[in-house]
């Protein structure tokens, strides 16, 4: 199932995608496949995957350090990706690459592209890409079977949330707060509107939203499916709970899952 078909078949189910994080080969190379397969089977529907690197731009203290163990490992970007491309395999989800400009600088567009389609990674999130460099990169993503997926920062305008979308293929990840994961996200008539707007504003494109940074509970996702979230993105607290086991990890899924397919109150 493409990430596409994935949305479209939660849309007509009235219930919003999950969408996981943890970094390729964390807590350890085996435990990574198995914990996916886990976190699928308890109803995550797509996974993003962390990229090994030392550039931790975005990411708060919890996801940093997992990162750094991935990078001592000495697990390579290729190895990275055949590990991510098997769990996803496996786990028969969609899944996301997540990396950093830096990354994709020193790579090059083509390497990096070519690395990912092969492994059977069908999109690219890179949240501190440049907006003058959008939409060629983008353009590039799309000629590789890759879709582009739109980062919207929680303090980004109009304009620019209008390029984003224009480009963006999957769906658009929007930033709950400006700064690093993390922390504990704050759901309010803030955020119902800000979904609402970036909805309006690409329109012509019918893109999904998903929200990401710091959601940690049932509680908050069952607060953001109320407020029109297509997506919700569960990177620091899957971590946390990737450390504990995979019966931890299995379980917390299995509770925002099942509270957020929950038929809603009339």
């Amino acid at each position: 199932m493409t990430i596409k078909e994935l949305f479209l078949k939660c849309k007509e189910e009235k219930t919003p995608v999950l969408i996981g994080y943890l970094p390729a080969g964390y807590p350890t190379s085996a435990e990574f496949i198995e914990q996916v397969n886990q976190a699928a089977q308890a109803g995550l529907g797509c996974m993003e995957i962390g990229i090994p690197t030392k550039d931790t731009n975005l990411d708060g203290k919890v996801i940093s350090s997992a990162m750094n163990q991935v990078v001592n490992q000495g697990i390579s970007l290729e190895g990275a990706l055949s590990l991510a491309g098997r769990a996803l395999l496996s786990a028969e989800i969609p899944g996301i690459g997540l990396l950093y400009y830096s990354t994709l600088e020193k790579l090059g567009r083509t390497a990096l592209f070519s690395l990912l389609h092969q492994h059977g990674i069908e999109g690219i999130l890179v949240p501190n890409m440049p907006l003058r460099q959008w939409d060629s990169y983008a353009a590039s993503a799309s000629t590789y079977g890759l879709s582009p997926i739109g980062f919207i920062s929680a303090d980004m305008g109009a304009e620019a949330v209008h390029q984003v979308a224009s480009a963006a293929e999957g769906f658009l990840y929007l930033q709950a707060y400006p700064g690093a994961t993390g922390d504990k996200i704050v759901i309010n008539e803030s955020i119902r509107t800000r979904v609402m707007k970036i909805k309006e504003i690409s329109a012509g494109r019918n893109l999904p939203v998903a929200v990401g940074f710091g959601i940690r509970s049932r509680d908050d996702a069952l607060k953001l499916r109320n407020m029109g979230a297509d997506g919700i993105i569960i990177g620091t607290a899957l971590v946390e709970a990737s450390t504990r086991g995979n019966a931890d990890l299995a379980d917390f899924i299995s509770v925002i899952s099942k509270a957020v397919t929950a038929r809603r109150s009339i």
